[in-house]
């Protein structure tokens, strides 16, 4: 109970001077960022994509494919294919391939809801052919397609509510800094109390770490209702993965602290490696941007081992993350073994 009266008062202090800044300083520059770079991450369309029309007669494909010749608005944007399997036609269309497809026989046109605003083309063509006298295509309006979870890609606005929810928890650091250096004369003058001095010691991490936690649940709830950041649908494996990156953020500024032995020194190395953490994990501009070299010492960074755990949950594609996960456990233990194997040696 002890630790836990610690913790309370320990996150009660630092809250409210803390967490305006670490919350405002991400939301502003994860819409910045996302809006600034946007072109990284969504494209803009060539406008000479590809769009399956489906019919078993071949002849009605070809009424349309003739029409659009002569169409000059949108001959020049857009270009027909002829596909016999309607399943084919529609997984191809999940995965990117199609700009949409016509269903002759259904009288339908679908489109991956993702690309939902960029159907005014087709439809466009559909009405033109409609008011030509053609009757075979008849625009009974838009059936989106969902896409598959596992092909959906990150926006702009998605890749950094991320990374910059992963810069941010390592400021954690920094607080983990300020309870081993502010408060060394209180962990001293404990010394002569009925308490164990590795207990002060772990509530006041606690304390600082529930913290870091709330500030990333704060980040993601946010990120997703105004900015409509997607964050996936594993909320519970979320939390759990920031939580444990809380453990392993104010841990090590603590551990640095105690190494170091002077607070300006490790607030300096500290503030040091969270820029190069992410900047080597493309925190600010992907690593697909990145030099072959550069891009390779990417995995020295474990915010880049955060950034495709978070990535794996939400989109459920990347790279075998088991190498990752161990990281990140490892690094946290880690940190906390040094924090209070220094922390005894220093209240000797």
């Amino acid at each position: 109970m002890r630790i836990l009266h610690i913790a309370y008062y320990t996150f009660k202090r630092k809250f409210k001077d803390c967490v305006p800044p670490l919350i405002l300083l991400p939301l502003i520059l994860i819409p910045i960022l996302g809006n600034s770079l946007k072109m990284l991450y969504e494209p803009s369309r060539s406008f000479t994509d590809t769009v399956a029309v489906y019919s078993s007669d071949f002849k009605e494909y070809q009424s349309v494919s003739d029409f659009l010749k002569k169409n000059e608005k949108s001959n020049k944007h857009i270009k027909v294919t002829w596909v016999k399997q309607k399943e084919k036609a529609l997984s191809a269309l999940k995965d990117g391939k199609y700009y949409g497809v016509f269903d002759v026989k259904g009288k339908k046109l679908y489109v991956d809801e993702e690309d939902v605003k960029d159907t005014s083309l087709i439809q466009l063509f559909i009405s033109s052919y409609n008011f030509s006298g053609n009757k075979v295509i008849i625009d009974r309006g838009v059936k989106n397609i969902n896409s598959n979870s596992n092909n959906r890609k990150p926006s702009a606005m998605d890749y950094y509510a991320v990374t910059m929810l992963v810069m941010i928890m390592w400021y954690g650091g920094e607080y983990g800094i300020d309870i081993i250096s502010d408060d060394k004369d209180i962990i001293n003058r404990t010394v002569s109390l009925p308490m164990e001095k590795e207990k002060i010691v772990i509530g006041k991490m606690l304390g600082i770490v529930v913290m870091m936690f709330l500030v990333s649940i704060v980040i993601i709830v946010f990120s997703k209702f105004v900015y409509k950041a997607y964050w996936g649908n594993n909320y519970i494996l979320l939390t759990l993965v920031m939580l444990l990156f809380s453990f392993l953020t104010v841990n090590a500024g603590m551990a640095i602290c105690l190494i170091t032995k002077d607070r300006g020194t490790a607030g300096y190395i500290t503030e040091t490696l969270i820029v190069v953490f992410t900047f080597l994990s493309g925190g600010y501009l992907t690593t697909r941007m990145f030099s072959a070299d550069l891009e390779r010492l990417s995995i020295l960074s474990p915010s880049y081992a955060e950034q495709n755990i978070i990535f794996k949950i939400i989109y459920g594609y990347g790279e075998n993350l088991k190498i990752f996960y161990v990281e990140i456990i490892a690094l946290a233990l880690l940190m906390f073994c040094i924090t209070m194997l220094l922390a005894r040696r220093r209240v000797k």
